[in-house]
């Protein structure tokens, strides 16, 4: 398991911080990723989940806290 704290901050460029293998899965699954991040910035960054995905290999799991 790796628990990973970064800033808010790190929102805007969250697709650099995620293997393109998680950005890929999110597309197979249509994820968008842009209205996402339209929302939180919408929501004034609350403390919600962004999104859960569980593969053959690994689990991931993003939130604000």
């Amino acid at each position: 398991m790796v628990d990973l704290t970064l800033p808010i901050a790190s929102l805007e460029f969250i697709e650099s911080l995620m293997p393109q293998k998680v950005l890929d899965k999110l597309i197979e699954r249509n994820f968008n990723l842009q209205q996402l991040l339209r929302d939180v910035r919408a929501s004034g960054y609350a403390a919600q989940t962004l999104f859960e995905m569980s593969t053959t290999e690994r689990s991931y799991k993003v939130w604000i806290v």
